[in-house]
């Protein structure tokens, strides 16, 4: 097989769907009302994407250009009430542990918690992702974990086979909680869960900046970061959502670890083939 002409073909045809993509970005510059930018700049835009090789293999329909104010605050978990709720019957508690037979849950922190089934790990069978996905939303629906919940990625690993959910509100993401389910062999040997809730709903808004924005501010970004990178980037999804206003923190890791609750910060996140997520944001100034 001639590899590069291959190549050659698979650019093309990114390069045709992103022009597509320009009539969808025109509809979104002329429905949200807080841009000045003209035709000409989205057509601009998108011939930007193309040359810094930056490729959207499908096209996004993103239309809203206001988003609720929202107060974000962290689940806390309790370790009689997690116990009570996986184990029937008596079950013994060690400070943070609650553990019956070869089943324990954990309360890392407090807004944090793990469950752990222990199994004889010997080389075992995929099911794969469909019947893993199903496995996962069963077990999610049994313990009443199953709302405001949707699919992110599917992983494999020596612990077994990891789906991975996050949340949403009013069809928006909610970033920086997320529930991973471990299966091994078709049985679910571990879960984890750090989950937001809806503290308030304001009655203000934010407006919103066009995805069209988004999208170039990630260029530039890309650009900045890596001006000499050769294999092309190809974004999967892109939608809105909230985060935890951190203020001057850039650390995402920090946001987890140290905030508790706080107001929500609204963002573009943007989703590549290497499974990575990077947030632009979505807030007019």
């Amino acid at each position: 097989m001639d590899w590069s002409r291959a190549r050659d073909t698979l650019i093309w045809a990114l390069v045709v769907v992103n022009l597509i993509l320009g009539v969808y970005v025109f509809m979104d510059y002329k429905t949200n009302p807080y841009t000045s930018k003209s035709v000409e700049d989205t057509e601009s835009v998108l011939k930007l994407l193309n040359e810094s090789k930056i490729y959207i293999p499908k096209l996004i329909k993103v239309r809203k250009d206001k988003m609720k104010d929202i107060v974000l605050e962290y689940e806390r978990y309790d370790i009689e009430e997690e116990g009570l709720k996986f184990f029937s019957g008596d079950f013994v508690i060690d400070g943070n542990v609650a553990s019956k037979r070869n089943e324990k849950i954990y309360i890392t922190s407090k807004n944090e918690f793990l469950y752990v089934k222990d199994v004889d790990k010997e080389p075992f069978g995929y099911i794969g992702e469909t019947d893993a996905k199903e496995i996962g939303f069963d077990f999610l629906s049994k313990y009443g974990f199953d709302q405001n919940v949707e699919f992110w990625d599917y992983k494999v690993d020596d612990e077994g086979e990891k789906v991975i959910f996050k949340e949403s509100y009013n069809d928006n993401f909610i970033e920086d909680a997320n529930m991973t389910i471990v299966i091994y062999d078709g049985d679910v040997i571990g879960f984890k869960r750090k989950w937001l809730r809806v503290k308030e709903e304001k009655d203000t808004n934010k407006d919103i900046v066009p995805v069209s924005k988004a999208l170039y501010k990630f260029m530039v970004q890309k650009n900045l970061k890596d001006p000499d990178r050769e294999n092309p980037v190809v974004i999967e999804d892109v939608d809105l959502g909230y985060r935890l206003n951190i203020g001057n923190f850039t650390n995402s890791n920090i946001i987890a670890s140290s905030i508790a609750s706080g107001e929500a910060n609204v963002y573009w996140r943007i989703k590549t083939s290497d499974g990575k997520a990077y947030f632009i944001g979505a807030s007019v100034d």
